[in-house]
């Protein structure tokens, strides 16, 4: 049976163009108007030379020793990555710390002024009422009104 560029390519389940390819590639032969026939024999060589294309193209092997080698190398940066990491986290950390420290240290300080601010007011205080006591108390001790004979007489 004869078949057309086509049709072998839907048979084979590939590009047209692969075909083409082919047919130059083998010298395939050319019915009257000049396009490809095909026979029965050239599909399975073209299914023969298509399997052993995408042999040919598929990812070459990688020798074990390449595969050892990266694999080593992906260790070791991922072990020095989490490194840095912990590091740097541990820097955190002790900025935390740092910050935290210092923020006590200016908490006691204000409590001490805020103690040393509360006995200068009770002194103050203390001073008022001791003074405010003195200041009645002179008030209380006015002299009486002596009469005019206790004048007279300078009793």
């Amino acid at each position: 049976m004869v078949y057309k560029t086509n049709d072998v390519a839907e048979k084979l389940c590939v590009k047209s163009k692969i075909v083409h390819k082919y047919a130059k590639e083998n010298s395939i032969q050319k019915n009257e108007l000049g396009h490809y026939i095909f026979s029965d024999e050239d599909i399975i060589a073209i299914k023969n030379y298509i399997s052993t294309t995408r042999k040919k193209t598929s990812t070459p092997s990688i020798p074990p020793e390449l595969i050892q080698s990266l694999q080593h190398q992906l260790h070791s940066l991922t072990k020095r990555t989490d490194e840095n990491e912990r590091k740097l986290s541990h820097k955190a950390d002790e900025g935390v710390n740092y910050q935290l420290l210092h923020h006590r240290k200016e908490i006691e300080e204000l409590r001490s002024l805020v103690a040393e601010m509360g006995a200068r007011l009770e002194s103050l205080e203390s001073q008022l009422t001791e003074q405010q006591e003195s200041v009645r108390l002179q008030e209380m001790k006015k002299p009486k009104r002596r009469g005019i004979f206790m004048n007279i007489l300078g009793l």
